[in-house]
């Protein structure tokens, strides 16, 4: 799922992309790349502020980081 949700992202498919990614988080709300992926959306939707947050959830758990 995570290589077809970040297909989609590629693709300009945001709203398939996010809806994959969101699922994916409910399933492991801790996965950097997940997270990463979700602030990608965010940043192309110019939802900046949003991204952030996703960006500053997933660079703690990045290369086990995690506090």
């Amino acid at each position: 799922m995570l290589v077809s949700s970040y297909d989609l992202l590629e693709a300009g498919k945001l709203d398939q992309a996010k809806s994959i990614f969101e699922k994916l988080l409910k399933q492991d709300p801790n996965n950097p790349l997940v997270l990463n992926n979700l602030a990608a959306v965010m940043a192309k939707e110019q939802k900046y502020g949003e991204a952030l947050n996703y960006l500053e959830k997933a660079l703690p758990r990045k290369a086990g980081r995690e506090k």
